[in-house]
């Protein structure tokens, strides 16, 4: 962990040395060591966040996710709204889910309206779509939809199914 946390700090390799690590840690202990070799700053993989390479700003998103640090939210909800690559919006959103993004979840409803409001181009609709349920879910966790009780029994109705 330290050569690759070594390499990410130095630019080498950095979408590899990301990659690696984040499946270094996909064990708690092994997180508990990685946050006091580093002094519990991920300075250095913060910085990743703003890089050229779009593969290093996911991977970088989704290892500060793994460290479930809410310190991180704020860094990573700013970067998710600059964020241009459409590929990568899903992971942070992803590296956000598991932290207390309540104070976040008016400007998530607002992306998801915005999103549900526009229609995107035949090759941005899969990432697209996965945003759209990534927000969906997030803004569930927090806001419940309202119980429909059934209280027609007696009444015939027609009914209209439609997919997707």
């Amino acid at each position: 962990m330290r050569d690759l946390y070594e390499k990410i700090k130095k630019g080498i390799d950095r979408r590899a040395s990301l990659i690696a690590l984040k499946k270094e840690l996909k064990d708690d202990a092994k997180k508990k060591v990685f946050l006091t070799m580093t002094g519990n700053r991920l300075d250095e993989i913060m910085k990743c966040l703003v890089d050229e390479d779009p593969k290093v700003r996911k991977n970088a998103a989704i290892l500060l996710g793994k460290m479930e640090s809410e310190d991180m939210l704020p860094l990573l909800f700013e970067t998710y709204q600059k964020e241009e690559t459409r590929f990568i919006r899903t992971d942070y959103l992803k590296a956000m889910e598991h932290m207390d993004y309540a104070p976040y979840l008016g400007k998530l409803q607002e992306r998801l309206q915005e999103l549900r409001s526009v229609q995107a181009a035949p090759e941005e609709q899969k990432h697209m779509s996965e945003e759209i349920r990534m927000l969906q879910t997030m803004v569930l966790k927090y806001q419940k939809p309202e119980v429909h009780r059934f209280t027609a029994m007696d009444q015939a109705e027609d009914v209209i199914l439609v997919t997707n």
